[in-house]
């Protein structure tokens, strides 16, 4: 079957459980909610949009090592293209990686331009002057850098691979909507883009063990929307609590 001819299939609902009860999650908000399961593809998800977060059908997210995401995407399945084969896996691999290392929502991921990209230092690859969409009442550039060394380099040369083919300045570095882009990563890793800003967030504040210094590198407004990401407990300030 082609990616043009790929079909989705309705969900067929029903209730997970678990020791004779409903088996329930944390949402992103705090908040716990049912889990649902899909007869069909065997995906478990939050059924209903939320009052708070307003989510709609949301996966419920594991949050991978580096290495397993690594994996998941250097071992992804292509999409079996017809026409310009080499140059869309190429471009889609690139995509997915971008994704990873950045933690950028899709359409920003998509609004970048080949001039904005800088690599000028041999040990990064920066991303410049990214227009954070969510805050539109006060719009705000904020700058990305990619490893180009360590555990993350195998992402960057997929990066740098698709990046590489591109002709010209003035032109976007991946030149796709945001429904294709969507499509791709739901078939290629049977996830949803946004499954990517969640792992770099949960990186970065557990990384740092702030939610400061990870809400201001991603752009986003409230530090305490990204609490619920942090996974450590006290045992890892053995030391210092002791005086």
């Amino acid at each position: 079957m082609s990616f043009q001819q790929e079909k989705k299939h309705r969900h067929k609902w029903a209730t997970v459980q678990e020791n004779e009860n409903f088996k329930t999650q944390k949402c992103q908000c705090g908040q716990k909610r049912s889990v649902w399961k899909c007869e069909l593809c065997k995906g478990e998800y939050f059924r209903e949009g939320h009052h708070k977060c307003k989510k709609g059908v949301n996966d419920i997210v594991d949050y991978l090592e580096l290495e397993q995401i690594i994996h998941m995407i250097t071992d992804a399945q292509p999409i079996p293209y017809t026409l310009c084969a080499v140059q869309n896996r190429r471009r889609d691999y690139a995509l997915l990686s971008f994704l990873a290392l950045t933690g950028m929502r899709v359409s920003e991921a998509l609004s970048i331009w080949k001039r904005q990209v800088n690599l000028e230092d041999s040990g990064w690859v920066e991303i410049r002057n990214v227009k954070i969409l969510k805050r539109r009442k006060e719009p705000i550039l904020k700058d990305f850098g990619i490893p180009r060394e360590g555990v993350l380099k195998p992402l960057t040369d997929l990066f740098l691979a698709h990046y590489s083919t591109l002709k010209g300045r003035n032109i976007r570095v991946f030149n796709i909507n945001r429904t294709t882009a969507w499509r791709i990563t739901m078939f290629m890793t049977g996830k949803w883009c946004h499954f990517f800003r969640s792992q770099r967030i949960s990186f970065l504040v557990n990384k740092f063990r702030s939610t400061v210094i990870a809400a201001d590198m991603q752009g986003i407004k409230s530090p305490s929307t990204i609490a619920h990401y942090y996974k450590g407990g006290w045992n890892h300030f053995k030391e210092g609590l002791k005086g």
